[in-house]
């Protein structure tokens, strides 16, 4: 079962296709996440979807991340 997160982008951001590829680059590229699906990235700067959570770094070996909410992404209510 993945580790549902929601990610919250700039609406600026998010506003064309290209910009959200390079959002999903960078997200990929911060967090260590192998897999951003197409779906995760929304036009509306809001974001939701699963994420195995082998994917994510292991956030105890970076000591200035104390949680996922450090990292910049919010816990799925």
């Amino acid at each position: 079962m993945g580790l549902k997160v929601i990610i919250t982008l700039n609406r600026e951001l998010a506003a064309s296709p290209e910009e959200r590829i390079l959002v999903g680059r960078r997200i990929q590229e911060e967090f260590g996440i192998r897999h951003v699906s197409p779906g995760v990235l929304a036009t509306l700067g809001v974001v939701s979807g699963e994420i195995d959570p082998e994917c994510l770094p292991d956030l105890r070996r970076r000591p200035e991340v104390k949680s996922v909410e450090q990292a910049g992404l919010k816990r799925a209510q």
